[in-house]
């Protein structure tokens, strides 16, 4: 389970991963993420519970960060990895955008043209 958003959006996630999964959190755009009760469910469901900055030891040598990027970006530029697109949208459609991925609507990432 994959969660960029926080908040709410977390408690949603806590409930929805599965026995002996991984819950990665990486990002918080709701502004806020938080320890609640529900964050217990990690011990009985056994599952883990992973963090880190979406930037994050990419341009620090020797990290594995590091070691992706120098491998795939090559690839990108080669046309060889593409990545899926779900919609875009103008800034001034951030709420549209925000409340597409809270009612799960989106598959791959979603942009803002900014004009």
């Amino acid at each position: 389970m994959y969660d960029p958003v926080g908040g709410d959006l977390f408690e949603e996630a806590l409930h929805c991963t599965a026995w002996l999964g991984r819950l990665l959190i990486v990002g918080f755009a709701s502004g806020r993420i938080q320890p609640s009760r529900p964050t217990c469910r990690c011990s009985y469901k056994r599952y883990d519970l992973r963090a880190c900055a979406s930037t994050s030891g990419a341009t620090e040598p020797g990290t594995p960060a590091s070691r992706t990027t120098r491998t795939c970006w090559p690839a990108y530029e080669q046309g060889k990895l593409r990545l899926e697109l779900s919609a875009s949208y103008r800034l001034e459609q951030a709420v549209e955008a925000m409340s597409a991925i809270e009612e799960r609507k989106t598959v791959g990432k979603q942009v803002f043209i900014l004009e």
